[in-house]
């Protein structure tokens, strides 16, 4: 029964029982990329990868599980991870006696505490939307999640067992067995068989799912696929970004001037450089960039974006003319993805500066205060960063006051 659907799995998937998540292309199919990195293609041996080429951001990698796809002169395929495919055929455990740990369904606002607990064992596959993909139970000692399992793929008839994590400090509890007990309960009640993946180099889980009746059913690669690299521009400001850009050309010469709040960047006149305006549609100041040649300015980064000051060191007079003035920082929160920073990080990696570890995109507010003493700042503030500026399921802010 499952012979054709492990060959074929995750096609099933986003053809049958997770058709809603399907972001589909040509030939080929992915979830999306806040769900989780696995995508397919329509011809099962991956003798031609290209057609995920439109479905795949600059620095993102997605999985094909299968055969090796060879790779293309713009996708990259990556060294494979190699896992036992795992079934499990015996009649359910006994719940047996109710055990003093509470099991809790988890629900979307337990999204960052999931991906936090999973990063500390496979960091990147559970994202903060996978949590949609199935039911997903845990365990929480003193408020903190400590342990958690639930389901990812499924196909008629077969729902795999996913993301059974427990924290280093609480291992040895029995808290995994737990909560997989409950999942090949709940499977069987459905009338459903389970099965899950891990990884042939992790032989402790693989001899723990033994013990508990999993057999293996079979083998299958993990191939991780990616846009090969291209230089900065082209990563930065690809055909993708500036879709969804309305690009204004402007003349050098109507650069010249000084700073203003309207437009936080000022030019010397520059010969035979090529500016566009760019506005991108968020709550962000307009962003000027240049192409062609290097102008020869100062920059300091502007947020997420760049402002491209003056190399002159005269105050520009129209600038910060407000008697106060907010400065609020929004950031990802770390136990997050950050798609954006992985792409800016990916590039800078293909351009050879290795020496940087890590890239986190964020967003920088300025706003002008009139009006409010200090203190009446500072509580505004608050609930503008908190209510408006910020998700607070994602993201997290600072701000301070400048006078």
């Amino acid at each position: 029964m499952t012979d054709g659907l492990f060959d074929h799995l995750v096609w099933n998937a986003l053809h049958t029982m997770h058709a809603r998540f399907a972001v589909i292309g040509s030939t080929a199919v992915r979830y999306p990329a806040e769900v989780v990195p696995l995508a397919a293609l329509a011809d099962s041996t991956h003798s031609d990868p290209s057609p995920l080429e439109e479905l795949l951001a600059p620095g993102e990698r997605v999985y094909l599980i299968g055969p090796q796809p060879q790779p293309t002169r713009k996708l990259n395929v990556g060294p494979p991870l190699h896992c036992f495919q795992m079934l499990f055929p015996s009649p359910p455990p006994s719940e047996g006696k109710a055990s003093e740990v509470q099991i809790l369904r988890l629900t979307p606002e337990d999204a960052p505490a999931m991906v936090a607990l999973t990063d500390l064992a496979f960091p990147g596959f559970f994202r903060p939307r996978t949590n949609e993909m199935g039911t997903y139970y845990g365990i929480r000692i003193n408020g903190e999640l400590v342990a958690m399992a639930g389901e990812r793929l499924a196909v008629p008839g077969l729902s795999e067992i996913s993301a059974v994590c427990t924290h280093p400090a609480h291992t040895g509890k029995g808290y995994a067995r737990l909560l997989m007990n409950r999942l090949l309960n709940d499977h069987a009640s459905a009338g459903l068989k389970s099965f899950l993946h891990v990884s042939k180099a992790n032989t402790r889980a693989a001899a723990i799912y033994d013990r508990m009746g999993f057999v293996v059913a079979s083998s299958a690669s993990l191939w991780p696929i990616s846009l090969a690299p291209r230089n900065l521009f082209q990563t930065l400001f690809s055909a993708r970004f500036f879709r969804r850009a309305k690009l204004l050309p402007q003349k050098p010469s109507c650069l010249e001037g000084r700073t203003s709040v309207d437009h936080p960047a000022a030019f010397r006149k520059v010969r035979r450089v090529c500016i566009f305006r760019v506005t991108v549609p968020c709550r962000s100041s307009p962003k000027w960039v240049g192409a062609g040649y290097v102008v020869p300015v100062r920059r300091v980064q502007f947020g997420s974006r760049y402002a491209q000051l003056p190399t002159s060191s005269t105050p520009c007079a129209s600038c910060y003319t407000f008697l106060m003035k907010a400065h609020v920082w929004v950031m990802p929160k770390r136990t997050v993805l950050d798609p954006q920073g992985q792409t800016i990080h990916h590039a800078l990696s293909g351009l050879g500066y290795g020496a940087i570890t890590d890239v986190r995109q964020g967003k920088f507010f300025v706003l002008n205060l009139d009006g409010w003493s200090r203190d009446e700042a500072q509580k505004q503030l608050e609930k503008i960063s908190k209510e408006v500026l910020t998700n607070p399921v994602i993201e997290e802010y600072r701000f301070e006051i400048v006078d």
